[in-house]
């Protein structure tokens, strides 16, 4: 399927092939609907796409069939599946339930007629359904349960996308970090898991200093580095912009983190991906706070350090104390 997930006022397209289901094999369709609601208002509107020139498609008996969503006021959520039938009575419905887990399915899309944040900022959004987003806010803080969002990011827009906070201390303050996982069959720009739209803890003259110095260091060729772009994040009562721009579903005080795991070395340093990262600890609090200053010539002279990705662990030399 395609059509935006982030527009203005204005009807919204969903097309798809009405010649089969890919994956699920139920045979050649008899009907494809579009069963569309708006999140926080009661039932769904469920609508029959067809080929027939006149709901999307520009010509009639093409592989495609569409159908249209009426305009909608500023900020509304919209959550939308479709529905196949086979002709041999065969039902398939789009997005498939996830493997694992509880999440319910939905593609979600959102109206904001408002213009994008003009800060030189990448714009990232990400879009829950109310029972999701009220279940992320009113459950235990430390829960690892993951829930469904859509992610929209760098031109690429992505479904059942896995969420929810992360950290040990931030998942304690206003502005919380998250932690996104992508379906492996969907990546974004190759990555899987995105560690965190890690929050900033300075001002915003800190934060155009920070973009300053990520860019110069990035041009150096910093692997660890290159993912800490700053951006714009929309999210619907899931940040704390209100003060600084006015608006309360986007706050620029976010960074990009790669998750740093088997994939970041692949990705970062190709053949030569067969090493170990390692993450300095405050011996005392266990915080990843360690300055990784040279403390001496024997182990005694040093103290712990944990590694930052499980991957092909090994005994680790204490190097650090902060």
């Amino acid at each position: 399927m395609t059509g935006a997930n982030s527009f203005s006022r204005g009807s919204h397209l969903q097309r798809g092939r009405a010649r089969d289901v890919p994956g699920l094999r139920i045979g050649p369709l008899t009907s494809i609907d579009l069963v569309w609601g708006v999140e926080g208002q009661a039932g769904t509107t469920r609508v029959r796409m067809q080929d027939d020139g006149l709901s999307g498609t520009a010509l009639r008996q093409t592989p495609f069939t569409a159908a249209s969503i009426p305009p909608q006021a500023s900020a509304s959520i919209l959550s939308y599946r479709i529905e196949a039938v086979s002709g041999t009575g065969k039902t398939a419905t789009y997005p498939p339930r996830p493997g694992v887990g509880t999440r319910v399915p939905a593609y979600l899309c959102e109206v904001d007629d408002a213009p994008p944040l003009d800060n030189g900022s990448a714009d990232y959004r990400l879009i829950m359904t109310k029972a999701d987003m009220d279940n992320l806010r009113n459950r235990d803080v430390r829960s690892n349960v993951m829930l469904n969002a859509t992610f929209i990011g760098d031109g690429e827009i992505h479904h059942m996308v896995a969420l929810r906070y992360r950290g040990e201390t931030s998942r304690n303050l206003p502005r919380k970090a998250y932690r996104i996982e992508f379906p492996p069959e969907d990546t974004f720009q190759g990555i899987r898991v995105l560690t965190s739209w890690h929050r900033m803890r300075w001002a915003e003259s800190s934060r155009a200093r920070f973009a300053i110095f990520f860019r110069a260091i990035s041009s150096g060729g910093s692997a660890s580095l290159r993912s800490g772009m700053a951006v714009n994040l929309y999210f619907q009562r899931g940040v704390q912009g209100g003060i600084i721009t006015g608006r309360t579903n986007v706050d620029p005080l976010y960074v990009r983190k790669d998750h740093l795991d088997q994939d970041f070395l692949t990705r970062y340093f190709g053949g030569g991906d067969g090493g170990n990262l390692y993450r300095a600890i405050d011996p005392q609090s266990g915080v990843g706070t360690g300055d990784l200053s040279y403390r001496g010539p024997t182990r005694t002279a040093t103290s712990p350090c944990t590694r930052s990705a499980p991957t092909r662990m090994r005994p680790i030399t204490p190097i650090s104390s902060s």
